[in-house]
């Protein structure tokens, strides 16, 4: 290195690049502990730190993601400054980065500097004669709602002592008490009643919001309505006002005081030392420190305000007005500051401080103006705050290019999922080709994701051109779920990429992923007209439905684009009575979309009943806008249908309120990109079903990048919407669904505090178990979110360790979100085992392998001691659990690292995720023969048809023992394409029955699609099986397909009520479908305490529903006055008896309480229900 000094100044001046990374890690490696801190002062985005953390990683990976980040210049460099060695050390230096001035001190020295640049035999230049020109405008402050004013802190400070402190408020105080004492004196001669009838009227004052309610005011009038003296009445004052909370005594003063002005200025100098004492930053009322020394990590970067005093004894109630006292004093009332712990007797009040906020409270350090103007800015401001610095002498600014990125996209995960992912996306050509130089093309990211699908995302021709002109690049090939770079680009609008796939390349313009979506209705669902010609141009199919049944004008109004829908219509293929097999209309999609405009399109020029039409859950267009947060649209529909509509509930229970809060949404397609780019964009998860067949309960849970700023309205809108409808007569804010889940519960599920709080102003129980016995915490666990987590278990005062009564632990619940950061905050504090099973024999490790959770899984086992060999119930271990999920990733990752030994049953578990490269590997890398049966003896083929993944099928005729074909699945999954593929590719014989009396008809009516049925009936002719063993009425309750069976009985004249002896309710019952129970109840002359014909004991519908733990059917029947809740079975059964049975509590604490039913009756062999429960080993119960 050459030791001339401006050399040795240029060198650490030069800017660095993805290529020093050695050089930075070398000099800065140790920091890690410190990662997130450095990574705020070398410029990088909360965003990208919330991104990092919620990896899961080390905090020496972490530091690597920081430095990578930073030296590819991913961040605001345009603000912050380009990548030096200056810059490195500035962070390292300072406390509230690396807080190590020696390590900074050291690396400058090596280019003969100070750590701030200047070379060490000159002293720092403070000041410069050029003219300031850069000014950086900052966020104007955002909601008093906003999440991150919300802060939970539980490492202890460093603070003063409980005394020390005491002797500081001492003047405070002792003014507080002179004036009190000045203000009874001066009330002596003032009538008593006068002043008693003054306070009971502006008794409101002294409470806090929480507890502004009228049976807490009439109490505390009670108090004054015994008062006789004055000296009685400032007595009983006293226990409502405090040294910070004493504006009603001075309003008392303004009041009856008029002529002693001295008094009221002693209250005026008061009220200004109060603000003093807090504004003051020489005193030790208010510390500031850095969020990282007190264990906050949620918020990085955020400073964190604690404001100490000598007491323990406050309430909630004085809480609120201590908050509001330092929020008037520091001049930011729009802010609301939260959140206390209780240590020795003094009390800390911690606060989170957003950076803005913080440098106009609390001026910037010197170093921190030095860092600043070094880099040309001179000025803050903040709405009104404006913070001004010297310049230092200016450094050369380079002119770069910026790719705009957007942190909210809902393919973030696959597009950063690989470097060379990355790079493609972004559109950074020299970077691929040094990438694929340096590594090749063999990574795959995230499910598959590859660099021509990133490109094609992105919009950047030229990188595909790349990728498939020079490096020779499959540009049909697909993710794990078939999605390419054709239906990218479609959906993406990037017509001269399409144009080049399919003219260039000779893609198939028809090709379609693993849930039936091709690039003409991708270009529909991205609302792109000009992508929809080309393919309409090309002859494509306009027929083609997707795995959920959406057609062309169904996704087209889900793009929200009125011209695209009217170009449709102008084809001639549009058709406004279109559905999907769950029923859902163009209504239904447009509500997805929240495109007023195009919602007055179709109210304009469609059936106005179409607005309220219900799909086969009962969801209404109202109740899906509610779920995607729609607002403007809600807002329109309420206009036309009045507030009191969304108290309306669908068929399980779940009103629009309900559906606003939830954090989940279902979805039926198995392709993720999909699902990712349809599900709303501000949820944390969404539920993945491999079967349309909701009887199947085959479902994983897939991450999603949340939207902050569209939740943040979705908060907005639920607080608007309940102060429009807590008026209404009927609004209940504690009204559960069929499955007993609260707003509460579902608003846990968004991981939301803010959502949370809403809920708490009007009052709901936050302690309430749904019929699983599942807590606000279970759901907070679900979300992933640590911060919720910790809030409902520090103020709703839960248990994180609490199982519900199939033995399910929230830590199970984190496991399925693959939240790192959620396990290890109930692993800290509580002493569960982290080995712990449920009823049926799952780990945590299970449940977090069975949601294809690669990291989290890899933590469970090397950092938390997982035991890997555990098998459930049904002798699945983790590896099993894995295959099911259909990540190969995490399936290799169990056979590689830990030896997990490879069998027949890991293949069945493959197929029923219906991911193809997992099943390829198993059965062409390790030899899996597709032959092998599992327990109840099907095949490998017949798990792929009853999934209904086409592309898994190439051994087809194989029967297994019930004499079923592949045909038979197929038709139980619904999918159209499968079965016809089947039927007229394959020659599957279509009119072949099993030995159960199952045949294709019958199974068609299992899976719902109504579609499938009429095809399987009027195209290839079937019989429809009214009766036999296995009928079709029958199928369809049994699943609780309410619109087949009445298809089924118009179309062929059957008598519902005399069907089988009135057998359909008892399907409904024994199998929890709720609403079709309710329908047949409802509808046709069924009697509620009938007794099941056929089969075994006479049981009633009651009996049935007990002794299967129905808890919400049993709770529907015994509402109904007719229900005779003493039948006994034909062996002396009660229905107390059958609840015991199945372990059901909910539904014993009920038929005991509300129906007054005697726990000692018995049996006729003499058993009470406490034997029973005894003899089925239910603890909770006994």
């Amino acid at each position: 290195m050459s030791t001339r000094p401006e050399e040795l100044k240029r060198a650490f001046d030069r800017e660095l690049n993805i290529n020093d990374f050695r050089l930075v890690w070398e000099k800065a490696g140790v920091l890690s502990g410190r990662w997130d801190s450095v990574g705020i002062l070398l410029g990088i985005s909360y965003n990208k730190l919330y991104e990092i953390e919620a990896g899961g990683k080390p905090p020496r990976t972490c530091l690597q993601k920081v430095f990578d980040c930073w030296l590819k210049k991913d961040y605001d460099y345009k603000s912050h400054g380009v990548p030096t060695l200056r810059m490195l050390c500035n962070s390292i230096k300072s406390n509230s980065g690396g807080a190590d001035p020696a390590l900074a001190d050291e690396i400058a020295k090596e280019f003969n500097l100070t750590s701030s640049g200047e070379a060490t035999t000159s002293p720092v230049c403070t000041s410069s004669s050029k003219e300031a020109t850069s000014t950086v405008k900052l966020p104007v402050p955002t909601s008093p709602q906003s999440e991150s004013s919300v802060v939970y802190v539980k490492k202890k400070s460093i603070g003063y002592l409980p005394e020390n402190l005491t002797r500081m408020l001492g003047d405070l105080r002792e003014g507080y008490l002179d004036n009190m004492y000045f203000t009874e004196k001066s009330f002596g001669s003032i009538d008593v009643s006068k002043v008693i009838h003054f306070l009971q009227n502006y008794i409101a004052l002294l409470l806090s919001p929480r507890f502004d309610k009228p049976q807490m005011i009439e109490s505390i009038e009670k108090e004054f309505d015994h008062v006789q003296t004055m000296n009685q009445l400032f007595k009983a004052l006293k226990r409502y006002v405090s040294w910070f909370n004493f504006e009603l005594v001075v309003k008392l003063v303004n009041t009856f005081i008029t002529d002693e002005r001295d008094l009221q200025r002693k209250w005026s100098t008061y009220r200004q030392k109060l603000k003093d004492y807090f504004k003051n930053n020489n005193t030790k009322a208010v510390q500031i420190a850095d969020s990282i020394e007190f264990g906050l990590s949620d918020v990085p970067g955020t400073k964190v305000m604690i404001a100490k005093v000598a007491r323990d004894d406050y309430t909630l109630n004085d809480l609120y007005f201590f908050h509001k006292l330092i929020a008037d004093a520091l001049e930011v009332p729009q802010y609301k500051f939260y959140f206390c712990t209780i240590d020795d007797g003094c009390m800390e009040l911690k606060y989170s401080i957003p950076d803005f906020l913080y440098s106009v409270l609390f001026p910037l350090t010197n170093q921190q103006c030095d860092s600043l103007a070094e880099i040309r800015i001179i000025k803050i401001t903040c709405h009104k705050y404006v913070h001004e610095m010297k310049q230092l002498a200016e450094n050369e600014l380079k002119k770069l290019h910026d790719s705009p990125i957007d942190i909210h996209d809902p393919l973030w995960y696959e597009n950063t999922s690989t470097p060379m992912n990355e790079a493609c996306w972004r559109g950074l050509k020299d970077e691929v080709q040094k990438l694929i130089d340096k590594t090749g093309l063999q990574e795959r990211g995230k499910n598959g994701w590859s660099p021509p699908l990133a490109a094609s995302y992105g919009g950047h021709i030229n990188v595909l051109c790349l990728l498939i002109d020079v490096y020779h690049c499959d540009p049909s090939q697909g993710d794990d779920d078939g999605v390419n770079s054709l239906h990218m680009a479609s959906y993406k609008g990037h017509l001269n990429i399409a144009q080049y796939l399919v003219n260039e390349c000779h893609v198939d313009p028809d090709i379609a992923d693993s849930s039936g979506n091709t690039g003409l209705l991708y270009s529909a669902l991205g609302g792109h007209v000009d992508l929809m010609i080309m393919f309409l141009k090309k002859k494509c199919n306009v027929s083609q439905v997707n795995r959920e049944g959406s057609t062309l004008s169904l996704l087209g109004c889900k793009s929200g684009e009125v011209a695209l829908v009217d170009q449709l219509k102008q084809f001639g293929i549009f058709s406004e009575d279109e559905i999907d097999f769950n029923g859902c209309g163009i209504v239904h999609y447009c509500a997805m979309s929240d495109s007023v405009e195009l919602l007055v399109y179709l109210y304009n020029n469609h059936k106005n009943e179409l607005f309220k039409k219900r799909n086969r859950f009962g969801s209404t267009p109202l109740h899906i806008a509610c779920q995607y947060a729609s607002s403007g649209l809600i807002m329109k529909m309420v206009n036309i249908f009045e507030y009191k509509v969304l108290l309306e509930a669908d068929y399980s229970g779940h009103s629009s309120l309900h559906y606003l809060c939830s954090g989940l949404v279902d979805k039926y397609c198995i392709t993720e990109v999909y699902n990712k780019l349809t599900a709303p964009c501000d949820i944390p998860l969404l539920k993945q079903f491999h079967y349309s067949n909701l009887n199947k309960a085959w479902f994983i849970f897939i991450s999603l990048n949340i939207n902050v700023t569209k939740q943040h309205k979705r908060v907005s809108l639920l607080s608007t919407l309940l102060k429009k409808t807590s008026v209404i007569n009927n609004f209940n804010i504690n009204s559960i669904t069929a499955t007993g889940q609260s707003l509460v519960h579902l608003a846990c599920t968004s991981g939301s505090i803010l959502l949370v709080k809403v809920l708490e102003e009007y009052g709901i129980n936050t302690s309430s178990l749904d019929y699983e016995g599942q807590s606000a915490v279970h759901y907070a666990a679900l979300s992933g979110s640590p911060t919720l987590l910790s809030y409902t278990v520090s103020e709703y005062r839960l248990n994180a360790s609490q199982p519900d009564y199939k033995g399910v632990v929230p830590l199970a619940l984190a496991c399925m979100s693959g939240s790192i950061n959620a396990v290890e905050y109930i692993m800290n504090t509580t002493d569960i085992d982290i080995n712990i099973t449920c009823n049926e024999g799952r780990t945590p490790l299970h449940y977090s392998c069975r949601h294809g959770n690669v990291d989290l899984s890899q933590y469970l086992i090397e950092v938390q001691d997982s035991d890997i060999n555990i098998t459930d119930n049904n002798k699945c271990n983790a590896l099993g659990h894995s295959a099911s999920s259909g990540n190969m990733k995490l399936v290799q990752y169990l056979i590689n690292n830990h030896q997990l030994p490879l069998t027949s049953f890991a293949l069945f578990q493959a197929v029923n995720s219906t991911k193809l490269s997992l099943i390829k590997l198993l059965v062409n890398e390790y030899k899996l023969g597709p032959q092998v049966k599992s327990v109840d003896r099907m095949q490998a083929v017949h798990c792929a048809a009853q999934a209904g993944a086409i592309d898994v099928l190439d051994l087809l005729h194989s029967t297994d023992d019930n004499d079923a074909l592949p045909i038979h699945y197929a038709c139980t999954s619904g999918v159209i394409q499968l079965v016809t593929f089947l039927i007229d590719v394959m020659k599957c014989d279509v009119t072949t029955e099993g030995k159960t009396g199952f045949t294709c008809v019958t199974q068609a009516c299992l899976s719902g699609n109504l579609d499938l049925l009429k095809l399987l009936i009027k195209q290839y002719k079937l019989n429809l099986r009214i009766f036999g063993i296995a009928s079709s009425p029958e199928a369809a309750v049994r699943n609780g397909h309410v619109h087949i069976l009445e298809w089924l009985r118009q179309e062929y004249h059957i008598n519902v009520a005399s069907f089988k002896n009135g057998l359909l309710p008892f399907y409904a019952a024994q199998d929890n479908h709720l609403y079709c129970l309710k329908h047949l109840l409802n509808n046709y002359s069924f009697h509620v305490n009938a007794t099941k014909p056929f089969y075994g004991t006479p049981s009633t519908l009651l009996h049935i529903a007990c002794q299967e733990g129905h808890v919400a059917i049993v709770l529907y029947l015994t509402s109904l006055p007719q229900c005779d809740v003493s039948a006994k079975t034909s062996n002396g059964s009660t229905v107390l008896h059958l609840s015991c049975k199945c372990r059901s509590l909910p539904i014993l604490k009920h038929l005991v309480e509300k129906h007054q039913l005697d726990l000692t009756i018995k049996d006729y062999n003499g058993m009470a229900p406490v034997h029973v429960a005894c003899e089925e080993g239910s603890l909770s119960i006994v």
